[in-house]
């Protein structure tokens, strides 16, 4: 799913709503952001930890590589990524191969 609108057009409102659905029926939610500021900002919107999505995948700064991968999931059944139009082709490409295949991102 994606949300999308101006300022004031009810995206964060829309996703607190969603928040709350999938809180109550007790499942694993992640979210995260391309950047610590944009992280932060949905943090404090949601009342949920963010992180950015380099964190959220435990990157290896030496070697350049993801802790998670195809074989090793990342363990959430509901994934939020907030400003994904400053997310590059090849991170996002990452990102999905790391979802659960029983996993929804919006």
């Amino acid at each position: 799913m994606v949300i999308t609108g101006g300022p004031g057009t009810g995206k964060t409102t829309l996703v607190n709503s969603l928040l709350t659905i999938l809180q109550a029926k007790k499942l694993n939610i992640k979210l995260c952001a391309p950047t610590g500021r944009a992280a932060k900002r949905l943090t404090e919107t949601t009342g949920i930890e963010a992180v950015t999505i380099h964190r959220l995948l435990e990157i290896n700064p030496a070697h350049g590589s993801f802790h998670y991968n195809k074989d090793n999931p990342l363990n959430c059944n509901y994934l939020i990524i907030d400003e994904v139009s400053m997310v590059d082709v090849s991170l996002f490409n990452s990102l999905l191969q790391r979802l659960p295949k029983n996993a929804a991102f919006f």
